[in-house]
Formats: C-alpha cells, structure tokens, sequence
C-alpha cells in the first residue's frame, strides 16, 4: 500500500523587491518548500496564508 506523502512545509516570502521575492521563492522551492511572495498577484491569495510554516523577510 502506498503511503499519502506528507505535505510541503508552506513558506510567505515579504519583500518590497520582486525580483528578490522571487529569487527567494526560487531556491525554496529547490529545497522542497510551497513559497509564495506577498508581493507576486499571479500566485499570492489570502489562502496563501493558511498553514504558513515559516516567513522569510
């Protein structure tokens, strides 16, 4: 039986640079993390914030 793998940590990136937000977002998601930017209106949505496990500033 196969087992359920266990969610990906989410991650909040907040940077008034974008180019930086998305670097950040990047590399965590290279690293196995769910990140969104706060400042990315393609992505970011209030449900964005549930179950945020880490914010980077």
């Amino acid at each position: 039986m196969l087992e359920a793998c266990p969610p990906r940590p989410k991650v909040l990136v907040v940077d008034d640079e974008f180019d930086i937000s998305s670097f950040v977002c990047e590399a965590a998601e290279r690293q196995g993390y769910d990140a969104v930017a706060l400042n990315d209106p393609e992505k970011f949505t209030r449900e964005s914030l549930a179950d945020v496990n880490l914010i980077f500033l």
